[in-house]
């Protein structure tokens, strides 16, 4: 055996202080045992998908870019509303 490891549950998140490297002490809370169900030799999914992240930061890089262009050009404000999906009354 290598090791133990406890599965903790805290009501009040507040209740425990980080001590670094992933570890975390209780301060004025008891925690309780949970149930827990651990495979050793698994790893964690990740709940991010690569391509549609990558998709995303590009859209948003040229977003970016053409706001800035739109910026340095010293456009007038009614073209950076209508650029933005704003009317004058919103």
């Amino acid at each position: 055996m290598l090791g133990h490891l406890k599965v903790v549950e805290f009501q009040d998140s507040r209740a425990i202080r980080p001590e670094g490297n992933n570890l975390y002490n209780a301060v004025s809370e008891v925690p309780r045992s949970v149930q827990a169900n651990l495979a050793p030799g698994f790893l964690e999914i990740s709940n991010v998908v690569g391509a549609y992240e990558l998709i995303n930061i590009a859209q948003l890089t040229r977003t970016y870019e053409n706001v800035l262009k739109l910026m340095l050009s010293e456009a007038s404000p009614n073209e950076l509303q209508r650029l933005s999906g704003q009317t004058e009354t919103s």
